[in-house]
């Protein structure tokens, strides 16, 4: 018998193996039973063929990229070698530690049926059943068990005792349990036996097996004169439990008392099979509570950038999240002056007023369809047209600014007062190309954008403070709005850190019935500076502010602008305003 230990990066695994050749290979092998799949990218598809022979040697056939043997030496692809064991051989990343154990009275006794199917069907053979076809009274209890097991709630004590119950109930061995792995041992977490007292414990050494081996052993004496020479042993059956990702994480074993007044053979073919179908539902009740828990877990990550419709686009299909290339519409928002005013409040206070103000704002995003790409300080960035089509992306975006505008006055009815000043908010809008996809993990979501566009978003809502503005807007989303709101062109700038100027345009506060007469009036004023007449620029400004108040900060930048002109006519006449920002 073949016992090999697998060592790699990602592996440690003890096998051990009788009968036919053992092949190791990166892939899978369709319709090969007596494979071990090696996770180490190094190796190759098909790497290498193990077979123990009759002289006690184990002959080596190299089926792929070189093999380093225990001197040192590389066996080709193509080629064998037989090696005195024990031995250890190397490829790729990967070592193999090569023993022979001997046969022994117990190992002779041990039988395997085929692996467990994943899918939970009953797997047997047409010979098994002929010879202990069991009555339609008893199949009808074994499935109505296995009905109980799965209606009990995964990973609960009732669904590990039905399991263990049902191994001495129906199949009719002496003792049931259902271990489950803990680090390198076995724990029992249910078990049960129809005598008083019982304390006979497991096997490791056949849990060992069906756990290397990942598929049900159990012990069966071919012959009465064997069964009826030993005295008071146990005959076992266990097979594996699995989890999700096909790791055995456990085991459903059973046991029978076997004596010379007792002539049964230990375990028959068709009682292990029932006891591999338990487990097996063990299996897919454990990976139901897997997904469920992965389902759930994924739905509050997607929910907190994500709405909830699209959360559940998201959940059926996480490919949506792959990087590509689109044309979105980014809104940057950040406070103004909220570094004073966390001095003042504390930092208890600060937490409940951005918490205040960023559920706000985040729920406006939402509730416009866009995505939340982060939270930096106390400010927010946004993103439309991303993960999924939004055709009027702009539009849904400059709605979401205006409602986070329209936010303000609650906010400062809600906090003025605390704070000894009013809550101002400034936004930044763009439209364009960038790289979208995730950049965090796939235990940590970081979705978001990547590029140019989001450089200059950002560099948009950072004008907001110069140019007194409450939303700015480049020209590209400008022209991509169909939306009816009047919107102003504020200047053509160049921003920091840009290599192109920008047309700028500005939406209004919420509920202003100035604003259209204003944006009329403002960009005249614009045109007159255009065309280097900025005395005729100052005396609209001038104009617009004895008639509306000095509360528009774009009229006060410009007038600003025009003043300093007029009173030093050498100073430098700019079409194309720096807008220097931090």
């Amino acid at each position: 018998m073949l016992q090999i230990t697998l060592t790699n990066q990602r592996q440690r695994r003890q096998i051990t193996h009788e009968g036919s050749p053992l092949e190791f290979g990166r892939l899978p092998k369709a319709n090969c039973d007596n494979q071990i799949v090696v996770d180490d990218p190094y190796t190759s598809r098909e790497q290498v063929r193990l077979e123990e022979l009759d002289s006690g040697d184990v002959r080596v056939v190299n089926l792929g990229s070189p093999i380093i043997l225990p001197d040192g030496s590389k066996l080709p692809s193509g080629q064998t070698m037989n090696l005195i064991v024990p031995a250890r051989i190397a490829f790729g990343m990967t070592s193999l530690d090569l023993s022979v154990v001997p046969k022994d009275p117990f190992t002779a006794s041990m039988h395997s049926i085929d692996p467990p199917s994943r899918s939970g069907t009953l797997v047997t053979t047409a010979d098994n059943l002929a010879a202990e076809a069991p009555s339609a009274e008893r199949l009808a209890r074994w499935f109505e068990a296995l009905l109980g097991v799965q209606r009990a709630a995964a990973g609960s004590q009732e669904f590990y005792s039905d399991t263990a119950r049902a191994v001495v109930q129906l199949v009719g061995l002496d003792r049931g349990m259902v271990l489950l792995k803990r680090a390198d041992d076995w724990e029992t977490v249910a078990s049960h036996s129809h005598k008083r007292g019982d304390t006979r414990q497991f096997s490791r050494r056949v849990l060992a097996e069906a756990e290397a081996q990942q598929r049900t052993y159990y012990q069966q004496f071919r012959d009465d004169s064997h069964a009826m020479s030993l005295a008071n042993i146990e005959a076992v059956v266990a097979s594996p439990i699995f989890n999700e990702r096909g790791n055995v994480v456990g085991a459903v074993y059973g046991s029978r008392d076997v004596s010379p007044d007792h002539a049964a053979r230990g375990i028959l073919p068709l009682e292990a099979q029932f006891v591999q179908l338990l487990a097996a539902a063990v299996s897919t009740g454990l990976a139901r509570v897997a997904q469920e828990a992965e389902a759930a877990r994924a739905r509050v990550q997607f929910e907190q950038f994500f709405s909830p419709e699209l959360a559940g686009a998201l959940q059926r299909d996480r490919g949506i999240l792959a990087a590509q290339e689109r044309e979105l519409t980014l809104l940057f928002a950040d406070l103004r002056g909220f570094s004073r005013v966390a001095e003042r409040i504390g930092a208890a206070e600060t937490y409940k007023l951005l918490s205040d103000i960023l559920d706000r704002l985040t729920n406006q995003v939402m509730d416009y369809g866009g995505v939340v790409i982060d939270y930096y300080g106390d400010g927010l960035a946004a993103m439309w047209n991303a993960p999924t089509d939004q055709p009027q992306h702009a539009d849904l975006a400059a709605e979401a600014a205006l409602a986070m505008l329209g936010e303000l006055p609650k906010l400062n009815e809600a906090w003025e007062e605390k704070l000894g000043t009013r809550i101002r908010l400034g936004i930044g809008l763009h439209t364009g190309t960038a790289q979208v996809g995730n950049s965090g993990s796939q235990r940590r979501l970081k979705y978001g954008p990547r590029g140019h566009a989001v450089n200059l978003a950002s560099r948009v809502e950072a004008a907001t403070k110069v140019l007194r503005a409450a939303c700015l807007l480049t020209a590209s989303t400008q022209s991509a709005l169909t939306i009816a709101v009047p919107r102003r062109r504020v200047c053509r700038a160049q921003l920091s850190g840009m290599a192109d100027p920008v047309d700028l345009f500005e939406l209004p506060a919420a509920g202003d019935e100035t604003w259209p007469a204003r944006c009329e009036r403002y960009e005249q004023a614009l045109r007159c500076w255009e065309a280097e007449r900025a005395d005729e620029c100052l005396a609209i400004c001038r104009a617009m502010q004895a008639e509306y108040g000095t509360g528009d900060g774009a009229v006060e930048w410009l007038a600003g602008k025009a003043q300093e002109r007029v009173a030093d006519s050498s100073t430098a006449f700019l079409r194309v305003f720096a807008v220097e920002t931090k």
